[in-house]
């Protein structure tokens, strides 16, 4: 491991120490996140390695990696922004790594000021409002499938053939075959013989899902409801941004769009349509592929949650599973 890698937890006092430290102000100067330097700063603890960093000039995050892994994403996630800045409308982070002499290595980018968008956010929208939100939404994914996939291969470091990319990545990693498997034991102690029964089937439909050519693209990755920004002007709620681009990749087309279920089922169908509009119908999505990967994320979800998180989730669940029967019928149809 790096000797500018640490495993230990950090505190507040120590972010701060580092980011008043003379070869860290100096660095910050000649990066974007010079906004920081001269300024009285407020840390506040995120998780185990990513703090909040509040200035009189704006809000940062400065994230610290564990390990070699993290590191690597830490970088795609610098390279991949600062190349998709310029192909999108909406605003993503600006993330520095910044690796100084005898400092741990960190990641740093301005916040995207913003609020999550809710399910309730949603559901109380005016339809202009409404209407802007799944245009913007809708026209990312457009912007994002654009790119050609030898340029996002080269972002990536990976090679340009469509036969190994749909191969390794033609469906979600996370769910089925092996790891469907192994998921069975941890939610049999906390589902009941129906929701097995619905675990089983999920299990099944997807590792009948055929990967097929042609459907390879880059995307996101990760497009929830938390990873976007809202702003507000005359019109109500808008959205303004979206980050967390660790996750972004080479994958499915059907993958980037099931999270929004998250928010609302009716906002992932009328996504879905905006988004056909504007690529001509050239590449129809397929409504049972994607309730197929949101049902199985569901399940892969409940592994990690206890009480009324996980009663939360089967609630969702069953939400999609109506609205899904009651809008198509039968999802093996």
């Amino acid at each position: 491991m790096s000797e500018h890698i640490i495993s230990s937890v950090l505190d507040e006092g120590a972010v701060l120490a580092i980011l008043r430290a003379p070869e860290v102000v100096d660095c910050l100067v000649n990066h974007r996140p010079g906004d920081l330097v001269g300024d009285e700063l407020c840390v506040s603890r995120l998780s185990s390695k990513a703090f909040q960093v509040t200035g009189s000039k704006g809000n940062f995050i400065i994230r610290f990696p564990g390990d070699e892994d993290e590191l690597s994403r830490l970088r795609k996630e610098e390279s991949v922004q600062r190349e998709l800045r310029v192909k999108v409308h909406l605003k993503i982070p600006d993330t520095s790594v910044l690796e100084i002499e005898n400092f741990p290595v960190f990641a740093i980018h301005r916040m995207i000021p913003g609020e999550p968008l809710t399910s309730d956010i949603y559901d109380h929208l005016e339809p202009g409002a409404r209407d802007r939100l799944i245009m913007d939404l809708a026209y990312f994914f457009y912007e994002t499938r654009n790119i050609p996939l030898a340029t996002a291969c080269e972002w990536l470091s990976l090679q340009e053939d469509e036969e190994k990319l749909t191969a390794a990545y033609g469906k979600p990693g996370w769910f089925g075959g092996k790891t469907g498997a192994s998921m069975r034991a941890s939610l049999a102690a906390v589902l009941d013989a129906q929701e097995m029964r619905s675990f089983e089937e999920v299990v099944n439909l997807f590792d009948a899902l055929p990967v097929e050519l042609g459907y390879m693209v880059f995307g996101h990755g990760d497009m929830h409801g938390f990873n976007m920004a809202m702003g507000e002007d005359a019109l109500g709620p808008r959205l303004v941004g979206v980050f967390d681009l660790g996750c972004t990749g080479i994958l499915d087309v059907h993958e980037d769009f099931f999270r929004l279920s998250l928010i609302s089922e009716d906002l992932l169908e009328r996504v879905i349509e905006k988004y056909q509009d504007l690529t001509g119908y050239a590449r129809p999505l397929r409504r049972d592929r994607i309730a197929i990967y949101y049902r199985a994320f569901l399940f892969y979800l409940m592994c990690e949650l206890t009480g009324e998180n996980l009663d939360h989730l089967k609630k969702m669940l069953q939400r999609h599973v109506e609205y899904y029967q009651d809008t198509y019928g039968s999802i093996a149809g």
